[in-house]
């Protein structure tokens, strides 16, 4: 007996396939697969508009019927019409949607480069449609695969536009930092005034924490475009995560001093939190002049509860 899962319902599959709710979703005849291992969803800043879309469900391909490869691409756009209209689909419903694609792009070269295709083709401001289908491939090595392959595309094409999305996939996918990719970054970091291109340049810079070029001539350089930003950005939550980043790249004893330089002249929430959190993690190190520090960001005007709280947490009583 196939195990056909939950059955995403008014999901026409192609002209000659249209189902309604409560019939069967799998297309005949029955094709099915064995259990092929699925890789972890690796951390992210991909933000959907459904929380569903990165829930981290694990996949099992067990009997799990395909789609005909000849409707792979109109199996695709049903579901992502569905997804924005439909406030109803479930979180089973999507996940079983990506269970079916990707056990489908395992089995068939057609449906892999169909799926790839849409990929490239979508537009750079399709940012919910674009996270939903990194999210869906990040978590086989096959869709890992496609994802690298557009990443490198955005590369060598410079489609500047897609930058976000590269360092995005660079970021989850691969685990060392490549320099041209990372001169890219620190060149984003410089000339963006997109949020999003500039938290994922800062992510995927971050990567240096964890690799052998952090004691590097690369180091220097992205130090420089780190500090660049943290004091000249013009959005808080992108200085504060630059300064993040410092922290980070920079022994603790170190980084007390680049905090309290920072908070003495730009108290603002992210850099707040970002710095107790760092304490937290044992990124920076907690002495006299830097509680004093915090103490004096803590009693500004503006301050938030969530600053307070986390404060009451890392510090104790503030």
């Amino acid at each position: 007996m196939v195990n056909e899962g939950p059955v995403p319902h008014n999901t026409p599959a192609s002209e000659n396939n249209t189902r309604t709710a409560g019939e069967s979703d799998v297309p005949s005849p029955a094709t099915t697969v064995a259990q092929t291992e699925v890789l972890p969803i690796p951390e992210t800043s991909l933000n959907s508009d459904r929380d569903a879309v990165s829930n981290g469900m694990e996949l099992n391909f067990e009997g799990i019927e395909l789609f005909d490869e000849a409707d792979v691409f109109l199996e695709y756009q049903a579901f992502f019409e569905q997804f924005e209209s439909d406030t109803s689909l479930t979180e089973e419903e999507i996940q079983y949607f990506f269970t079916r694609m990707l056990a489908t792009l395992e089995n068939s070269e057609t449906a892999r480069n169909q799926i790839s295709k849409v990929y490239r083709n979508m537009d750079s401001d399709a940012v919910v449609e674009r996270s939903i289908m990194q999210e869906m491939l990040m978590k086989t090595a096959t869709g890992q695969a496609i994802l690298i392959d557009e990443a490198e595309n955005i590369l060598n094409t410079g489609q500047q536009e897609l930058y976000p999305y590269m360092f995005e996939i660079y970021s989850n996918v691969e685990d060392d930092i490549s320099y041209p990719v990372l001169e890219k970054a620190i060149e984003s970091t410089y000339n963006s005034t997109d949020i999003r291109n500039s938290v994922s340049a800062l992510n995927y810079i971050g990567k240096l924490e964890s690799s052998e070029m952090s004691s590097s001539m690369y180091l220097y350089t992205t130090m420089n475009a780190l500090r660049d930003v943290a004091n000249n950005n013009e959005d808080e939550s992108v200085r504060g995560l630059a300064v993040q980043k410092l922290y980070r790249l920079t022994p603790p004893a170190e980084s007390t001093q680049i905090a309290i330089n920072y908070l003495t002249s730009d108290a603002n929430t992210p850099l707040v939190m970002e710095t107790l959190y760092s304490i937290g993690s044992g990124d920076v190190a907690l002495n006299e002049p830097l509680r004093f520090a915090l103490h004096e960001a803590l009693n500004r005007t503006g301050v938030t509860s969530a600053e307070l709280e986390l404060a009451n947490n890392i510090l104790g009583e503030v």
